[in-house]
């Protein structure tokens, strides 16, 4: 440092404070060590880079870059400051969810949009060849609801994940709320259980849903299933799971949603259509299955 200072102060202070010249060389050489100011300005572009950042410095970042974001995150916190970015650019759609649960949870969500199950009159598609409806969307039943202006809305979404809506819900409402919207949490607990069904189909009533040459459809007894599902904790939760079987020899049932408040699940068997072709020969005959199937817990 010295042929520094030289450059620097005035000839005529070497030549009479030679002592002052010492102390100074001395404390510009001590702001060189390692943990001083001198040594920090050095390595500043270092700093500067969030893949070579030290820890200490990571706090002072996520003042800069990050301020909605808590700091007891146990994501990798480099990683989420450098694709901060991509998150403040897509702020308010679909993908910038995905990405911030993914950064900092490690966690897929789901996004749901309530208005898809607004009833709307008249909505349902007509199958003139048949001489049928092809659905029920025109019609008031468990899956389409009259709106309510609250969570049955135009303006209304739900995230669902399998972390406690607090841990996320401020960092969601600042960071990424639109304004104007209503926005919901469900907590979805995965889980997997595997259950066997041994049991014959029968033939339960007859439909006339069919033509002659098809011969004559039946609905099928439902199945049911004890399974124990283990949660968190080592908690298990037994449940009796009840199935109306598709009539054909292999059916994969899932994935499906076990709404606990209701303890029911709903597959979706399709229209009545489906059982046309099956008659009362096939459910002599007997049918087994087996069953495998990966079950949803909503919590909402």
């Amino acid at each position: 440092m010295s042929h520094k200072l030289a450059t620097i102060v005035p000839e005529h202070i070497q030549l009479e404070k030679p002592e002052l010249m010492k102390f100074m060389e001395a404390y510009y050489d001590f702001l060189q060590l390692p943990d001083q100011p001198g040594a920090f300005l050095k390595s500043l572009p270092a700093h500067r880079n969030l893949d070579t950042v030290g820890s200490e410095f990571l706090e002072m970042l996520q003042r800069e870059l990050a301020v909605p974001i808590p700091e007891n995150v146990a994501a990798d916190k480099s990683k989420l400051y450098k694709n901060i970015t991509d998150i403040y650019l897509s702020k308010g759609a679909e993908p910038s969810f995905k990405a911030l649960f993914r950064l900092i949870f490690n966690d897929d969500i789901e996004l749901f949009f309530p208005r898809v199950d607004i009833l709307k009159p008249s909505d349902a598609k007509w199958d003139p060849a048949n001489g049928r409806w092809k659905n029920d969307d025109g019609k008031l039943s468990v899956k389409k609801f009259i709106q309510d202006s609250r969570y049955y809305q135009s303006f209304s979404y739900v995230i669902k994940t399998g972390q406690t809506i607090d841990n996320w819900k401020d960092v969601v409402k600042k960071l990424l709320h639109p304004a104007g919207f209503a926005f919901f949490g469900e907590v979805t607990i995965f889980s997997e259980a595997v259950g066997a069904a041994g049991s014959i189909v029968k033939a339960k009533g007859v439909a006339d849903f069919s033509t002659q040459d098809t011969g004559i459809p039946v609905f099928a007894d439902p199945v049911v299933v004890d399974v124990s599902i283990p949660l968190v904790g080592g908690v298990a939760l037994d449940i009796e799971l009840t199935f109306i079987l598709q009539p054909i020899n292999q059916y994969a049932i899932g994935p499906t949603f076990l709404h606990v408040e209701k303890y029911k699940f709903l597959p979706d068997i399709g229209p009545i259509s489906n059982y046309s072709n099956f008659t009362i020969a096939d459910a002599v005959a007997g049918t087994k299955l087996n069953i495998s199937f990966e079950s949803v817990i909503n919590i909402t």
